[in-house]
């Protein structure tokens, strides 16, 4: 019997215009290992920065992976970051302790749509081998939220990570020291509960494809 898992290839944008690069470093690797140890459950083999200034991890389950996506570029922010994600079968056992070293379809399609969000300049693709039709489905929303996304600052991606880990409007008020009526304006100018449905959707029909077991 074969399993799916869910796999992550990342890759920051325009990286050697990076500054303070530094800093820069220090705030991503952050917010990886915050998520690393938040995630035990799900990762199966962590959020680890590769060559070439890319991120990948193995996941098997989908349902907070989104939601660790804009913290990621929170965390970033200003700079953007691509990810791609695709559901397939590995050839390589499971490295649990660095993302690296391993193989298989799923990397293969994961790293195919990488080079075409590097051409079209979108920021989020998920490609699933048993399903083309549900990735043609899939791809112009994501395109459209990518559009989106691209506009927004730091706060409206900190508002929606947290929106998708389930904190009400006041919480995350609190939690980023804004006024509740500055998170319900941005609820509002970028659509954010539509977001999180979108982001769930896609988490869901990304977890009836993954029969990964830790």
């Amino acid at each position: 019997m074969t399993h799916n898992y869910l796999v992550l290839i990342a890759d920051i944008i325009a990286s050697r215009q990076i500054v303070q690069r530094a800093a820069f470093d220090a705030s991503l690797k952050k917010a990886l290992d915050d998520l690393n140890a938040r995630r035990q459950g799900e990762l199966l083999s962590p959020y680890t920065v590769t060559i070439g200034d890319e991120i990948q991890a193995v996941f098997g389950r989908a349902d907070h992976v989104f939601g660790d996506v804009f913290t990621i570029l929170a965390a970033v922010y200003p700079r953007r970051m691509r990810f791609s994600f695709s559901a397939g079968e590995l050839v390589t056992p499971i490295n649990r302790e660095r993302a690296i070293g391993m193989d298989g379809p799923a990397f293969h399609m994961a790293r195919e749509r990488m080079d075409e969000l590097k051409k079209s300049g979108h920021l989020f693709d998920v490609a699933m081998a048993e399903s083309a039709q549900d990735h043609a489905l899939l791809r112009p929303v994501l395109e459209l939220v990518s559009h989106e996304v691209k506009r927004w600052k730091r706060n409206r991606l900190e508002i929606l990570a947290l929106m998708m880990e389930g904190q009400t409007p006041h919480q995350i008020a609190e939690r980023l020291g804004l006024s509740d009526q500055a998170v319900y304006k941005n609820i509002d100018a970028g659509a954010l509960g539509v977001m999180v449905d979108i982001f769930a959707q896609v988490s869901q029909h990304c977890n009836r494809l993954i029969q990964a077991q830790p």
